[in-house]
């Protein structure tokens, strides 16, 4: 997830292959991997150090060297092994990792490495040795990693029953998707194909407050972590899960419209047919060549294109909606939800709402829900986006609490959300919020 600071902030968390495997209700233990992938991947040697000094341990905890407060220890990848330099002193380190801990369990871990800014996490860090040069992961308390996370993910300036809404779904995510990258040897990477982590340097105050005030709540259905998703600015009405997977349905991430009076983003493209047969073929639609007609051929329940019929010099051919995200790009066609319409030369005009892929909470919408005059809190925000799901506090199912949602301020207990239902009329009671 890339962090834009404007009013349509940034293109949050994402299509995730492991939806559908939610452990239990407080699966996922109490602490995170996160790759650090974002800023070191592959890197040759980094420095490491933290203001109440560093230990290092290798995989069998035993210790390979501490330095002093400030200190640095230097790591780097030689001969398939981490080695450990301290001054003039080497420590080539055993077994898989070396793993650098604060002094101060309260403390963190500076990171230093040529070309970047040094930047610094909270909990340890874990060095390993890979072909293509070292993999570095952060193993950070859940909570601690959600402050890196949500400020990266909504901006400190929104409302703060919005900012506790986002707390909550980025903790319920990270449980939900705790080993999407096992195979990578850590849970969760540090982008935007996971949830976009800063570390210590993008934590402020507000989002740290609604961390805390949220501290470990979770979303649930059917007694298992909620497999929850989040996005810009769902353009007014958010999408339908089943229509970006065919034949997946789940309950709770169903198409909801929010009141019409919440400002959303607009654009518009313009493409001529040559320019759009270009990109098309160019992301491997061959059917395009040619290209002489598109239309949009099946809309969801969201209004977004689901499907378009394309025509060209071999004739008819469907596309998936998907498809011509991808072949355009995210960041010029910035969300499904638009119409299209022939434009005076010939080409196309492409006019839409909203961005990013539409499912679940929607930033932009959860913003102006919390905001005066109608003040939701983020149990009602929740509600509002996930219909169906329940809270559940702490790390196992049986310690969990009820949480009663009642209409919004504005007097209205039963919403519109068009074919979904109605907003209001579901109770968040753990473990499945029937």
């Amino acid at each position: 997830m890339n962090t834009r600071r404007t009013v349509t902030l940034r293109v949050c968390a994402v299509l995730v292959a492991g939806l559908f495997q939610c452990a239990s209700a407080g699966a996922g233990g109490e602490v995170v991997r996160v790759g650090l992938v974002r800023f070191y991947k592959g890197v040759g040697q980094v420095a490491l150090s933290s203001a109440s000094g560093i230990v290092l341990t290798d995989a069998n905890g035993k210790q390979i060297v501490s330095g002093e407060a400030g200190a640095e220890m230097t790591l780097s990848a030689e001969g398939g092994v981490v080695t450990v330099k301290s001054g003039l002193d080497v420590y080539p380190a055993s077994g898989l990792f070396v793993s650098a801990t604060p002094g101060d369990p309260a403390s963190t871990v500076r990171i230093s490495c040529l070309r970047q800014p040094a930047r610094d996490y909270r909990g340890a860090i874990e060095v390993r040795s890979k072909p293509w040069g070292l993999l570095l992961v952060n193993v950070v308390p859940v909570e601690d990693y959600l402050m890196g996370v949500v400020p990266e993910e909504m901006p400190s300036g929104y409302p703060l029953e919005a900012i506790k809404a986002q707390a909550v779904t980025a903790r319920t995510y990270a449980l939900c998707n705790h080993a999407k990258h096992a195979a990578d040897g850590y849970d969760l990477c540090d982008y935007s194909n996971c949830q976009t982590y800063g570390g210590v340097a993008v934590e402020k105050p507000r989002t740290t407050e609604a961390v805390n005030a949220t501290r470990g709540l979770v979303l649930t259905y059917g007694g298992k972590v909620a497999s929850v998703m989040y996005s810009t600015d769902c353009g007014g009405v958010t999408q339908d899960f089943s229509e970006t997977r065919p034949n997946s349905k789940i309950p709770y991430l169903a198409s909801v419209t929010e009141p019409a009076d919440i400002p959303h983003c607009s654009w518009e493209l313009r493409y001529t047919m040559r320019e759009l047969e270009a990109k098309l073929i160019a992301a491997g639609i061959d059917k395009a060549a040619g290209l002489a007609g598109i239309r949009v051929s099946k809309t969801g329940a969201s209004g977004r294109a689901v499907e378009l019929e394309i025509t060209g010099e071999k004739g008819a051919a469907t596309i998936s909606g998907l498809a011509l995200r991808n072949a355009l790009g995210p960041r010029a066609l910035k969300s499904l939800l638009f119409t299209m319409e022939a434009a005076p030369d010939g080409g196309v005009v492409l006019k839409g709402k909203g961005s990013g892929h539409g499912v679940g909470l929607c930033q932009v919408g959860a913003k102006d829900l919390a905001s005066p005059p109608r003040s939701y809190t983020f149990q009602q925000i929740l509600a509002h986006y996930f219909p169906g799901t329940g809270i559940a506090v702490g790390a196992t199912p049986g310690n969990q609490r009820k949480v009663e949602v009642k209409p919004g301020p504005s007097g209205q207990s039963k919403q519109s959300r068009g074919q979904s239902g109605v907003a209001f009329d579901v109770r968040l009671d753990a473990p499945d919020g029937l």
